[in-house]
């Protein structure tokens, strides 16, 4: 017949067993609420920096700006860390001119006309399935025969921060738990299992006829009744020997 496992290990694996199932749980919810409000702030200044960038933009050529300032300003937007592609239109929808990261080298955005619209939905001719994957692109009117600029935010600017955050709390968590696994073992090394190894110790005593046995004073109030039993079935089985013992030299 196999070995049971000891107290100590049945209680600290269902103890682990509960804190990971705790643990997940709580570290789902807090991934999930963390990550839609970063998501939303990461939106928030996407959009604000795609509408100030675009305005830019669009001003810069309803002025006639030239071809060096408009790089020098499409570098300096594309720097700010929000942005990754800039589109200039022309009348046709044909691509004047852009300026692109390595995110969007193959992408190329087709304006939706009329182009004096402002919207947040392009339709992309590649990769296939791109705007499925949570890219943000803002289309801003030039104005009549000027056509529009694209600016466009590759998924990754929204999902990164995420990524970080969720180590971090899996870590957390990770630590946590382990804490409070080393705590239980040696609490319930301290408060039951060494103490009812005094008891079996009391018991084997008491088995080889060693009924002098000292009350347990040590451990949780379930210990030390235990031992005042051990202890009141010492001195009844002592008592009884004498007895015995005492009838024996009458006889």
């Amino acid at each position: 017949m196999a070995r049971a496992y000891g107290l100590r290990f049945q209680i600290i694996s269902s103890l682990a067993l509960l804190i990971m199932l705790l643990s997940g749980l709580l570290g789902f919810a807090l991934i999930s609420i963390s990550t839609t409000a970063m998501v939303r702030e990461r939106s928030a200044s996407v959009r604000l920096t795609q509408l100030s960038a675009g305005r830019s933009i669009v001003s810069a050529v309803v002025y006639g700006g030239t071809e060096q300032v408009l790089r020098e300003m499409a570098g300096s937007w594309l720097s700010s860390g929000n942005l990754d592609g800039i589109w200039v239109m022309d009348g046709s929808g044909n691509v004047k001119v852009s300026y692109v990261g390595d995110a969007f080298k193959d992408v190329v955005p087709k304006a939706t006309f009329p182009a004096t619209q402002m919207y947040d939905t392009v339709t992309l001719k590649a990769p296939a399935g791109a705007q499925k994957a949570g890219h943000v692109f803002t289309q801003f009117p030039a104005g009549r025969g000027l056509g529009c600029v694209i600016v466009g935010t590759h998924a990754d600017r929204l999902r990164g921060p995420n990524t970080a955050l969720g180590t971090l709390l899996v870590l957390y968590l990770l630590v946590h738990g382990i804490a409070i696994l080393a705590f239980g073992y040696f609490s319930l090394t301290h408060l039951i299992v060494r103490p009812i190894d005094r008891l079996r110790l009391k018991a084997v005593r008491l088995g080889e006829g060693k009924f002098t046995v000292e009350t347990e004073r040590r451990g949780a109030s379930e210990i030390e009744v235990v031992g005042d039993a051990i202890s009141a079935a010492s001195a009844r089985l002592k008592k009884g020997r004498d007895e015995l013992v005492e009838m024996i030299d009458q006889i």
